[in-house]
């Protein structure tokens, strides 16, 4: 089993300035060169103005995605649901 999480558990904080994370902002609980499943929840969207959340929730999409792919994590499936991402992985040798 594979998790990503924020070590603050809150993406909405890292929306004002979403370039500033980077790897360390991310815990890796699985051995890689695995199947594996990561999913990371926003919580407490009411403090981010309805208009804005779009927006700013793709932009996580995609920095979390060139994260992990950066990671040599190779991407096979994606999709969101009520702000909720959830993608399967599998890593790359």
């Amino acid at each position: 089993m594979f998790n990503i999480r924020f070590n603050n558990q809150r993406l909405f904080r890292l929306f004002p300035n979403p370039s500033r994370l980077n790897h360390s902002d991310f815990e890796y609980d699985c051995p890689f060169f695995t199947l594996v499943n990561a999913k990371v929840e926003l919580n407490n969207m009411s403090q981010i103005a309805h208009q804005n959340i779009d927006l700013l929730w793709k932009r996580e999409l995609l920095l979390l995605k060139r994260i992990l792919f950066n990671r040599k994590v190779l991407f096979i499936s994606a999709w969101t649901s009520n702000y909720t991402f959830e993608e399967k992985v599998v890593s790359k040798v």
